[in-house]
């Protein structure tokens, strides 16, 4: 079988290696003197060497001639490394082998020694390509590894290599490789395989494989196929290079502006199936040959040319150096773009052309241009930009408009007196234009009359609702400048990881002739680009072979950038959008996100605050987030039942947090015109929000109503002609319901503390063959508050556990949405007769009840332990502490009395959890062996006896413990007054000094978080803010006050039920009352800005506590009009 030639020409000792010299010598150096690393890492472009030089030292280091530090070649290790036989060296792809599961499978092997070798070898290319948690995993073995290991990291870009592991490492910089050394090392291979190689060609491939030895030798071996005399003219044309005359006819044509001949010839060129990027780089290369030559001496600067070409440059050694510099830009940036997968063509068209024009400032980019409005009948706008430059003044501005992210519940807009627009559906974001509204010169009055009455006739009223639907002006307002012609809309979707899709819409003027799409990423590199002619819609799909994928541990954004183009090729009009490259799949068996199957662990969640219903700024829907993946270790949240604030989706696009978000409603379907305005909110709720990579799933159905065939027909239309990337769902409460979405949402209701966590699938669904989710589950059926007594908080958590664990047990459940993460307020006919509905595993200050730990510890970034008893014995009937639970993610639990050892804590029956909570049913544990000194048989037997003891009482005990009772007194000759003793001290405890429980988690053998449980009076104040520095920008900023009341040992007492006053001085308000009543023993507030820089103090204090003083700094940012 042919090998290629940069296969069989690889080099296989250091003498062999083209180029890298120092690299080569310093590690020859190495070999002979015996100081060889644990680590190296080898960095530069492809194909200078790097994974040829470590597979030589591999060998090298491994040689049993140690006479020199090549490889011999001959040995048994050589040749067995040669062959593949040999299993001590080690190669890994980093591009395929990314996880964090693939580098703890390497730091298990690394502790084995080498099967034949002295050494064993990692070589990891493309280590960049490594994920955080991948790098972790690797670095404790890098920073400590055997003297058996060898790691050899090798990489394009070095930049993306934690400076952790750079750092550990010795770094080699592999250099381009030049024209000359390739030249030469082609003429040796062409003579060894008898193939009749021109110097000129030589030349001219060392040129063209910019650096790449390997790529010399595939251009070689390319040519070599076609006619094994390998001439200049057959370089040229089998790599698409053009003859360099044409170089100087088409700088001519452009230094006299004749733009048609220079348009001409590259037509021609193509034509004859001239490569249009080797063209371009051809010019710029010229165009620096026309600059170098204008300088005194330059022609000896020039290189790669014959006498002709240089006679020809010598001629034209008085060609402007200003435009010379300027073609190499052009011609570069075009080159640029050509390489990120734009049309090759109409970049050198652009570049060519805009050459030939007068140089000219460039234009102003235009921002935040929303979908088409028309001043009657707004339109929903499409997904907002966050990033932008200069846009003109609004006295300038040829279009104005006025973005509004949500008015609740039905708006009229007046400019100046007069209606621009009308919108209905508080939920849902819409634009007006007001361009011909506008006085360019005077003032302006700006009115928006909004009618927040719940209205049967709009979404999602019609019925009752079992939450408060708070109205007003509660989200943002943007005023809009933009030209006349204008992008409306960008959507972003990535069929692949490496593949995006962009489509757009637009409203244009014979101004606009380009429309030019570039994908970056969230610092601005460029990664891919493509131009196309102007149209009012288009969609093209771009590759990027490199792109990083956006995922739940490494949630990486990009950007998509989309620019209308005028004839000189400047940007007249902009729009960009932040995405992510994600698949997100539904199957029978589950959900799979890039491929891997993911459950969706998750809670419900409103969007409402105490105090100040909806109306949260941007920092505030933030912390929402924040507290669901930071303190609760959620994977995915559902924005029940209704479509939340952009930041709040911002923020999870950020956290890698996934997204299941739905229309509005609840259980009502009205008539038909209801229906037309529920289909007008699911259109503008996905053309606002389908580029969040966090979203995985559209609600197409009224929450909890009944089955409507022809509506939910339309609905699902709807979200699929718009969106194609994702699924639809729909949540209801019924089984076996008409399913017409891709998913069963369903809400299972069904555990009552008895019966199983989750129903199966086969008694839900009517389509064992489309995926099942739990949308919701506990909530109302078994409402409980902060300040319900432990037996009562307890069982609140375990209904979670219980329905968690059936549905991770299944494998058949995609996921799990409890209900809900906080409490929150609601209508006089639901709630507890405070219209709060008492749902949540936070309060809806967002404090934590016990259930809160029960998601938790199912993470594994931060240790949790949380014990379900406050072990009291006031706490529990006749002072038995009965039985608790303990939520922790740490691999054990040990129990401690009064310091002393008693037991390590069993895990409970929930195994299908990433982490079972654990059991604490046993506080005797090995105290009878440790402290009353008894056998181990007697211990086991003694202390069954006493923990039945407890649960039963001496009253109750069953006949089987009274006869192993007395079986005990008999055969260890105890006295009915032992056992008296040993149940007042290990069982009864009354009236005995309290105990001091320590529960320790443990993981890797250490202690990682402890709590102590023990009666204190010593209280004190936790106040948690989520941030001290506010910023006032665009709207005033607050922030979140959580208090709560916790004793010595840091633990909470629900008995504190204080009341908890609140002070502010300085540049911020209260917002909320100034004393509120520690329910349970927590509550919290709310501070706000007030429009003046400076700074505040709050102070917040309690009886039997000491107060705590905050300090916040308040800045301000001046108003501008966007």
């Amino acid at each position: 079988m042919y090998r290629a030639l940069y296969r069989k020409w690889r080099p296989q000792r250091f003498a062999d290696v083209v180029g890298q010299t120092a690299i080569v010598t310093a590690l020859q150096n190495q070999i002979s003197a015996g100081r060889i690393g644990h680590a190296y890492l080898f960095t530069g472009t492809r194909g200078t060497g790097k994974t040829t030089c470590a597979k030589i030292f591999a060998k090298a280091v491994n040689c049993l001639d140690t006479s020199s530090p090549d490889p011999c070649g001959e040995c048994e290790i050589c040749k067995g490394i040669d062959s593949g036989s040999v299993m001590d060296i080690i190669e890994m792809d980093a591009a395929s082998n990314n996880g964090v599961d693939d580098i703890r499978d390497l730091r298990d092997e690394v502790a084995y020694l080498p099967s034949v070798c002295k050494y064993k070898v990692y070589i990891i290319d493309e280590v960049h390509m490594l994920s955080t948690a991948a790098f972790n995993a690797l670095l404790k073995t890098m920073e400590e590894p055997p003297e058996h290991v060898i790691f050899i990291l090798a990489t394009t870009e070095v930049q993306k290599v934690p400076v952790t592991i750079l750092s550990r490492c010795q770094r080699y910089d592999f250099t381009r490789i030049t024209a000359d050394d390739i030249a030469g090392r082609l003429l040796y291979v062409a003579g060894q395989e008898k193939i009749e190689l021109d110097e000129n060609a030589a030349q001219l491939i060392g040129r063209l494989a910019d650096g790449a030895m390997r790529d010399a030798l595939s251009i070689l071996d390319t040519c070599a196929g076609v006619d094994n005399h390998v001439d200049e003219a057959l370089v040229r044309r089998m790599a698409g290079v053009t003859d360099r005359g044409y170089l100087f006819e088409i700088s001519d044509a452009i230094a006299a502006g004749d733009s048609v001949t220079a348009l001409e010839k590259i037509a021609e060129l193509r034509q004859q199936s001239v490569d249009m990027r080797r063209l371009c780089m051809e010019l710029a290369g010229h165009y620096r040959n026309l600059m170098l030559c204008a300088l005194p001496g330059g022609t000896s600067l020039l290189t790669g040319i014959s006498p002709e070409e240089e006679a020809a440059y010598t001629q034209r050694r008085d060609f402007p150096q200003r435009e010379a510099i300027r073609a190499v830009n052009a011609f570069g940036s075009a080159l640029e773009k050509m390489s990120r997968g734009t049309d090759q063509r109409i970049e050198l068209e652009l570049a060519i052309f805009s050459l030939t024009q007068p140089e000219t400032a460039a234009a102003p980019v235009i921002i935040r241009q929303p979908a088409p409005a028309a001043p009657a009948a707004p339109q929903a706008f499409a997904s907002a930009p966050c990033a932008y430059t200069a846009a003109p003044p609004v006295q300038a501005a040829p279009r104005l408009f006025l973005r509004f992210d949500g008015a609740a519940h039905q708006a009229v807009v007046r400019v100046n007196g007069r209606v621009a627009g009308q919108h209905r559906g508080g939920y849902t974001g819409f634009a007006v234009e007001i361009t011909d509204l506008v006085d360019r010169e005077g003032e302006n009055l700006l009115t928006v009359q909004l009618d927040t009455r719940e209205d049967p006739a709009i979404p999602p009223f019609g019925f009752v609702i079992d939450y408060l639907t708070y109205g007003g002006l509660y989200r943002e307002v943007w005023l809009e400048a933009t030209a006349e012609s204008r992008l409306t809309d960008l959507f972003v979707y990535t069929p692949t990881l490496h593949d995006a899709v962009v489509q757009w819409t637009a409203e244009l003027t014979p101004a606009a002739v380009a429309v030019r799409i570039r994908l970056e990423t969230a610092d601005g590199t460029l990664l891919a680009e493509q131009t196309a002619q102007a149209a009012e819609t288009g969609k093209m799909q771009l590759s990027v072979p490199d792109a990083q994928p956006w995922d739940t541990e490494h949630p990486v954004l990009h950007h998509a950038v989309a620019e209308l183009l005028n004839a000189a090729g400047q940007p007249i009009g902009r729009r960009q959008v932040t995405f992510g490259f994600r698949t997100a799949e539904f199957r029978a068996d589950g959900f799979y996100l890039n491929g891997k199957k993911t459950f969706l662990r998750g809670l419900n969640r409103h969007q409402s605050y105490p105090y100040i219903g909806y109306a949260a700024p941007e920092s505030l829907q933030r912390e929402d987030a924040r507290i669901l993946q930071e303190e609760l270790h959620c994977t995915a949240v559902r924005t029940s039942h209704y479509p939340q604030s952009p930041y709040f989706l911002d923020e999870c696009d950020r956290r890698g947090l996934l997204v299941f978000t739905e229309l509005p409603g609840w259980q009502h379907i009205g008539d038909a015109a209801w229906k037309d305005a529920a289909c007008a909110m699911l259109q503008e709720m996905i053309l606002q929000n389908r580029n969040h990579p966090s979203i995985i799933l559209w609600g197409v159905r009224i929450n909890e109503s009944v089955d409507d065939d022809a509506f939910y027909t339309r609905t699902n239309q709807i979200a699929h002609q718009l969106d194609p990337s994702r699924a639809t769902s729909g949540v209801r409460y019924l089984e076996k319901s008409h399913l017409l979405e891709d998913v069963y949402a369903y809400n299972d209701f069904s555990h009552n503390g008895v019966t199983p966590g989750a129903k199966p699938k086969k008694d839900v669904t009517p389509d064992m063959g489309k995926a099942l989710l739990i949308s919701e589950c506990n909530g109302h059926m078994y409402p409980t508050k902060a300040f319900d007594d432990g037996p009562h908080r307890q069982e609140h958590a375990l209904r979670h556990v219980r329905v968690q664990n059936a549905a991770y047990a299944s494998g058949e459940h995609a996921g799990c949405f409890g209900w809900c993460m906080f409490d929150y307020q609601t209508h006089k006919d639901f709630g507890s007769g405070d219209r709060i509905c008492y749902h949540g595993v936070l309060d809806s200050f967002r404090n934590p009840k016990l259930a809160a730990a029960v998601y938790a510890s199912q993470g594994d970034t931060d240790p949790v332990l949380a014990v379900s008893s406050s072990m009291d014995i006031g706490d529990n009937p006749a002072g038995q502490l009965g039985t608790a639970y303990v939520f922790s993610n740490a691999q054990q639990v040990r129990l401690y009395k009064n310091d002393v050892f008693v037991t390590a804590l069993r895990q409970s029956e929930w195994t299908a959890l990433p982490h079972p909570p654990f059991v604490m049913d046993d506080t005797i544990g090995e105290l009878l062996e440790t402290q009353e000194h008894f056998s181990p048989a007697k211990a086991a037997a003694v202390r069954d006896c006493l923990l039945a003891a407890g649960k039963y009482g001496l009253a109750g005990l069953p006949l089987a413990y009274k006869v192993k009772f007395g079986w005990c007194m008999l055969h260890y000759k105890m006295s009915f007054e032992d056992g008296v003793a040993l149940y007042g001290k290990y069982v009864g405890n009354w009236g005995g000094e309290s105990t001091r429980w320590r529960f320790d988690a443990v993981q890797d053998g250490n202690v990682v978080r402890s709590v102590t449980l023990c009666p204190s009076a010593k209280l004190h104040l936790e106040v948690k803010v989520s941030r001290t520095a506010l910023r006032e920008k665009d709207t005033y900023d607050m922030a979140a006050v959580r208090v709560r009341i916790l004793d010595e040992n840091g633990t909470p007492a629900p008995y504190a039920q204080f009341p908890v006053q609140f002070a502010v001085e300085g540049s911020a308000a209260l917002v909320g009352p100034q004393t509120a009543v520690a329910e349970g023993g927590m509550t919290g507030t709310y501070l706000r800005t007030v429009g003046t820089a400076g700074e505040a103090l709050l102070t917040v204090s309690a009886p039997q506590t000491q107060p705590v003083v905050l300090r916040f700094t308040i800045e301000k940012e001046d108003a501008v009009w966007n």
